[in-house]
């Protein structure tokens, strides 16, 4: 974070909130006591931080701009449809968003008993006393659970319950007129295709009814453009088809050297926070530094007045 507040001149908060089951399991409906998404309600908390001290480092509480990928992507999209975030951020960036992860009132009920029974507990309160390796384990069988199901939303997403989130907010966030700069990874699916068997992948376009395109290159990656048109162009382009506000999209396209996945999901975090990672891989090499350099000018302008200064292909980026 500090390379990345030094070279785009802009001060960068970050910070943590709960997750899965203590984040967004829906027990408020088996217990009042339990409140509801309150991973979102952290990031609010937040911003109210934000909102009533950020002077005194010098920021400028009318001048906040979210930034988040993936799941961060998606609770930006939530917060922007959220009453209580409103006047607390004014710009948004978001990237590899799980637009679509959201679940129903009913959808979120039904998981939640189905984690109960997989945790092997009976009552709401009991989840705050299992251990961790017990809840690491109860996650794991929770999310091959919905896999089963075929869904492949992330399992602990929020819940569309209509008091806290109120609407599906690929439709609310339409209405935003917050500028907006939203955009992923050009093979974001690689990263969950990688490791799997290819005898897998009909059944996979079959399981996910994708439309895999007749086009050259290989069955792997056509299934993989495909997956990723499913879960992160398709509903991008419903959000900017109608959105009030001034919007970009941006498709990232960089092949940092190390990469063993082309252009996946995560790939760009290392290059836009110029520090390497043991996970993602490094991206310390001259053409990766070229290319994160632009990227934190680029997103540190646009976090000043919302504008997006580039041309077509530079920093690895191309505008749409």
């Amino acid at each position: 974070m500090t390379r990345f507040a030094r070279e785009s001149g802009c001060l960068v908060v970050s910070f943590n909130y709960r997750l899965n089951l203590y984040g967004f399991l829906n027990l408020h409906f088996l217990d009042e006591s339990f409140d509801q998404n309150n991973g979102l309600y952290d990031q609010i908390m937040v911003l109210r931080f934000v909102r009533d001290n950020i002077t005194a480092f010098g920021g400028d509480p009318e001048n906040v701009t979210l930034f988040g990928q993936s799941a961060g992507g998606a609770c930006i999209l939530a917060l922007m449809t959220m009453p209580e975030a409103e006047g607390l951020f004014h710009k948004s960036i978001v990237q590899s968003a799980c637009i679509e992860h959201f679940f129903t009132e009913q959808e979120s009920r039904a998981h939640t008993k189905a984690y109960l029974h997989l945790a092997g507990v009976k009552k709401a309160e009991e989840l705050l006393l299992i251990p961790q390796e017990k809840v690491e384990k109860s996650n794991e069988k929770y999310s091959s659970w919905l896999l089963r199901r075929g869904d492949i939303r992330c399992a602990f997403s929020p819940v569309i319950d209509g008091v806290t989130l109120q609407k599906e907010p690929k439709q609310a966030v339409k209405r935003s007129s917050r500028p907006l700069l939203i955009g992923n990874a050009s093979q974001e699916a690689n990263l969950f295709l990688h490791n799997l068997p290819s005898v897998m992948l009909p059944f996979v376009a079959w399981f996910l009814r994708l439309e895999v395109p007749k086009a050259s290159g290989s069955y792997r990656q056509r299934i993989s453009d495909a997956l990723t048109e499913h879960i992160y162009v398709r509903p991008q382009m419903e959000i900017l088809k109608d959105y009030v506000g001034p919007a970009s999209r941006y498709v990232y396209q960089y092949v940092f050297p190390e990469s063993t996945m082309g252009c996946f999901h995560t790939c760009e975090l290392p290059v836009l926070f110029g520090k390497n990672s043991a996970i993602i891989g490094n991206a310390d090499d001259p053409e990766s530094e070229r290319i994160g350099t632009e990227m934190r000018k680029i997103w540190g302008r646009f976090a000043k007045d919302g504008q997006v200064y580039w041309k077509p292909g530079e920093a690895g980026l191309q505008i749409l």
